[in-house]
């Protein structure tokens, strides 16, 4: 199928029905349709309701408010596990129609929020709708990492200068000496190594929802039509210091 110059079918691209019944286009009985249309649409709530509790989780974090960061750290992990879950209800619905929805601009914020740069985030969402505006405003605010350094500095850890200056719009690097200073973290074993844990169950339940993703577009078209680069990013760590500090302990 050649699918070059079809414009993207995306979550907000879509429209859903408006007091008509569904179309009837998957199965016998088009409730491979309507399955869809209702997980899609539901994927997109969640992941509003992510952002929301992200926003919290900022707040929290640059107040040095450990205790309500850990309790907005444990809904937003449950939103997304919710998120991840619908994937199995849709997964056998094998059309690439199907796989071409299941990337949402919200999630696309939600990826600019925890601390992703990448310019392929916004690209099929120009500047002019309101979700490509979303995705580059996210992308120009301090992430959801630079928050929480900010509260390593107010619990006392001697957080790298050229890391709470650093350009919030460009990609956070790994940093050897920010994981030295985690290492320590998790050494005092406070509250401060509980947000290091919880901030790692996020990022891993993240990348389950993007290896899950990539795996249905795979099922419904062929490996060869998935970008390299989507193999990458299925498996790239958001926060990648809190993997690496790993190998120090």
């Amino acid at each position: 199928m050649d699918s070059g110059n079809a414009p993207l079918l995306t979550y907000s691209t879509t429209p859903a029905p408006a007091g008509a019944p569904p179309r009837r286009s998957s199965g016998a009985d088009g409730s491979g349709e309507t399955l869809f249309g209702t997980v899609y649409r539901t994927q997109e709530l969640w992941f509003t309701q992510l952002l929301h509790e992200l926003t919290v989780l900022q707040v929290r974090l640059a107040a040095g408010d450990c205790a309500r960061a850990l309790s907005a750290l444990d809904r937003s992990l449950r939103v997304l596990k919710a998120a991840v879950a619908q994937m199995e209800i849709i997964e056998p619905l094998a059309t690439p129609r199907f796989a071409a929805l299941c990337t949402t601009a919200r999630f696309r914020e939600v990826e600019a929020v925890l601390g992703q740069r990448h310019p392929w985030m916004y690209e099929h969402h120009p500047e002019e709708n309101e979700a490509g505006r979303s995705i580059r405003a996210a992308m120009s605010r301090p992430s959801v990492f630079d928050a929480f350094l900010r509260l390593l500095v107010a619990e006392g850890y001697a957080v790298p200068y050229e890391l709470l200056c650093r350009n919030v719009s460009a990609p956070l690097k790994p940093s050897r000496e920010l994981q030295t200073v985690l290492v320590r973290v998790y050494q005092d074993d406070g509250m401060a190594a509980q947000l290091c844990e919880r901030l790692t169950d996020l990022d891993e339940c993240f990348q389950e929802w993007r290896y899950r993703h990539l795996s249905m577009v795979e099922r419904t078209m062929d490996g060869e039509h998935a970008p390299i680069s989507s193999h990458a990013q299925a498996f790239t760590p958001v926060f990648p210091d809190l993997w690496t500090m790993r190998s120090l302990t």
